[in-house]
Order: structure tokens, then C-alpha cells, then sequence
């Protein structure tokens, strides 16, 4: 009540001092006029230099909210780039290293079929030469040809490993070499056919890995 009571009191006395000017001015006193409409530039002034402090203040706030916020952001996908990129590394890595299996297992199984191709062939040439000598060559000539034929048996070291599949006396020797011979190829082929898979799968995984990067 006190307070409206001061208020009250404060607007009268601002209503007289009004009526006061309002008489003046009806009598044509210049100088009541001009103080009538002067404006203090004082106080707005500070009412503007404080509205623009509180302006800036509440700006300045938004801007340190906002640096902190990117400044997180950042932090966080530069970790994940440099996660991925470690993964990346990895897969390739693994990558290089099956294909290398690959290419092992691959050469292996064209050294090991040229050693076939090569040992069958030279068994036909030398029972059909050692046919051949054995009806043509004299009596008298068989006995040097004798150290020839050891030594040419020698060069054909393959030859310790398979009997000739033309002879029928070891007949059961040559099918099981075969079979062992024919499952070690099935057994290399089906490596090499999961191989083949693990390295489609991990190309599959670089390329999305590569996309999502992007």
C-alpha cells in the first residue's frame, strides 16, 4: 500500500508539473516549450548500451554453445574416419593375404598336372622306345645299351611314385595312386573354391565400406 501510495502521490505531482508546462506554453513561453519536448539522451543512451550488452551477451552465449556442439561433432567423426580407415587397412590386409593363398594353391595344382601330363608321357615314350630297341637292337648291342637304360630310368624320378598304367601285373597299385592323386585335386579344388568365396565376400565388404566413406 505504501508503495501505491508513492506511485500515486509521484504521478500527481507529475499531472501538476504538467498542467504547469500546458499553461506556460498556452502563454507562449518558448523556453517551457523547449523543455517540454527535450528528450535526455543520456538515458537512452544507457538504455541502448545496455539492450546491446544483453544483445551481445545472449549472442556471445549461442556462439560458445554452438563452437562447443561442432567442436563435438567433429571430434566424433574424425574417431569414426579413423576407425574406419583402421578397418579398411585390416580388410585389405586379409584380402592380399587369401589371394596370395590363392595364387599358391593355383600354381600348385598346375605344377602338380603338369608333373602328371609329363610322367605319363614320358612312361609311353620309353616302354614304346624300350619295345622298339629291345626287338631291333642285336644281341651283341644290348649289352651297352644297358647303362643308357639305367641311366635314363634315373632322370624319370617321378617314375618311383606310379608303375606304368599300361602293365596289367600292378594293376590295383596304379587305381589307388590314381584315386589318391584324384582326391588330392578334389580336396585342393574345393580349397580353392572357398577361397574364391572369402575373397567375393570381402571385395563385397570393401565396396561398401568404400560407398559408405563417401
Amino acid at each position: 500500500m505504501k508503495d501505491l501510495q508513492k506511485q500515486l502521490n509521484a504521478e500527481k505531482k507529475k499531472n501538476e508539473r504538467m498542467q504547469e508546462k500546458l499553461t506556460e506554453l498556452l502563454s507562449g513561453d518558448k523556453a517551457a516549450l523547449d523543455e517540454l519536448f527535450y528528450i535526455p539522451k543520456t538515458d537512452g543512451s544507457r538504455q541502448g548500451d545496455t539492450a546491446s550488452v544483453s544483445s551481445f551477451s545472449g549472442i556471445g552465449y549461442m556462439d560458445r554453445t554452438s563452437v562447443t556442439s561442432t567442436q563435438m561433432s567433429t571430434t566424433a567423426l574424425e574417431q569414426e574416419n579413423k576407425d574406419l580407415i583402421q578397418k579398411l587397412a585390416r580388410t585389405q590386409e586379409e584380402r592380399a593375404i587369401l589371394e596370395e593363398k590363392v595364387r599358391h594353391l593355383e600354381s600348385s595344382n598346375s605344377g602338380m598336372a603338369n608333373d602328371l601330363i609329363q610322367h605319363y608321357s614320358n612312361d609311353k615314350r620309353g616302354s614304346v622306345s624300350s619295345a622298339n630297341t629291345r626287338y631291333s637292337t642285336p644281341p651283341s648291342r644290348r649289352r651297352q645299351n644297358t647303362s643308357t637304360d639305367r641311366q635314363s630310368t634315373t632322370t624319370l624320378n617321378f617314375r618311383h611314385m606310379f608303375e606304368s598304367l599300361s602293365g596289367n601285373k600292378n594293376q590295383s597299385t596304379n587305381d589307388d595312386t590314381i584315386k589318391n592323386l584324384q582326391r588330392l585335386l578334389e580336396e585342393t579344388l574345393t580349397k580353392n573354391m572357398h577361397l574364391q568365396k572369402d575373397l567375393e565376400a570381402m571385395s563385397l565388404q570393401l565396396q561398401k565400406q568404400s560407398s559408405s566413406n563417401k
